[in-house]
């Protein structure tokens, strides 16, 4: 991540916004059955990863002296628990935790920092972690009450906004963009 941050300045001269949309789930069933390993590899992934992101962005986006904004992928699990992905719940718990914290920590300095709690979005990982069957993908819509899942253009456009001059008052938040799934 700092070297990401750093080839971002080095060629564009400033960093004025940052979307961490990274996770996955390695650990599936009941907590007594998760490996010492699958739980490490879970907060890695999803929840260390965001902090990394943070704490090499931050500085960057202070240094540029304009504010900036910081978009958290955080899940619609970071508001709801589910069995049988506890560690991947923990993480995704935590990354609303620490967005809030950030958020606080840069908010007279003008850096904006939200949370997303996204549903399930079509993308090739999320099929090939939930299932490629239509079966399976119509399991996963049905645990949303549009009754499906989100198009990555629809999650792009609303990080977007949370990037734009147009959410300048919005931060420590945790939107929900999950098609009614924490509605429930």
């Amino acid at each position: 991540m700092a070297a990401l941050v750093r080839t971002t300045v080095s060629e564009f001269g400033r960093l004025d916004g940052a979307f961490n949309n990274a996770g996955s789930v390695a650990a599936f069933g009941p907590v007594q059955g998760i490996s010492d390993q699958d739980w490490r590899t879970d907060l890695e992934q999803n929840l260390t990863s965001v902090f990394y992101g943070l704490k090499h962005q931050v500085p960057a986006i202070l240094a540029a002296g304009r504010g900036g904004a910081i978009v958290n992928n955080a899940s619609n699990l970071g508001a709801v628990g589910m069995a049988a992905v506890a560690p991947y719940v923990a993480a995704k718990h935590g990354i609303v935790g620490l967005t809030r914290s950030v958020a606080l920590e840069t908010a007279e300095q003008g850096v904006r920092v939200n949370a997303l709690l996204t549903g399930g979005v079509d993308t090739p990982g999320f099929r090939e972690s939930m299932g490629t069957t239509p079966e399976a993908v119509a399991q996963i819509a049905a645990l949303h009450p549009l009754g499906r899942i989100s198009q990555p253009a629809e999650i792009a456009a609303f990080v977007a906004f949370l990037l734009s001059d147009e959410s300048t008052f919005v931060t420590g938040a945790a939107l929900a963009i999950d098609g009614g799934f924490t509605a429930r």
